[in-house]
């Protein structure tokens, strides 16, 4: 008896470490970091901040160059920079969620092969649907 009441608190434990990593990867990386892997926070980090910031900029440069091209009469100009600032913008943002949300499922998996005593938690965990 003693001992199903001494699993169950195991399991409950590692539920609670992989739900406290998952949720220090808000800031990605972090989540790493509270593994003990702190070579992959310097991944996990900057790839989602640049990629983020890329992203935003993008957009941003676009909504503040594009309205002075139209006011000048260059609309092909206009058009081709509001469409790749549009696209790669919106690709890099897409880029920086998926880095973020593989840090999260990375702290998640790496801290269940922790528990486990297996080696995967070595492995690179990214995001998939």
């Amino acid at each position: 008896m003693a001992v199903h009441a001494e699993e169950k608190g195991e399991r409950e434990l590692a539920a609670l470490e992989k739900r406290r990593g998952v949720m220090l990867s808000l800031i990605p990386g972090v989540g790493q970091v509270m593994n003990g892997q702190a070579y992959k926070f310097w991944f996990y980090f900057p790839a989602t901040l640049i990629s983020l910031v890329i992203g935003v900029g993008l957009f941003w440069i676009g909504a503040s160059i594009g309205p002075n091209m139209l006011v000048a009469h260059d609309g092909i100009l206009f058009l081709a920079v509001s469409l790749v600032g549009a696209v790669v913008g919106f690709l890099a943002i897409v880029l920086g969620l998926f880095f973020w949300a593989s840090a999260a499922v990375d702290t998640y998996r790496s801290a269940h092969a922790f528990r486990v005593g297996s080696d995967e938690h070595e492995k690179w965990w990214f995001f998939h649907v």
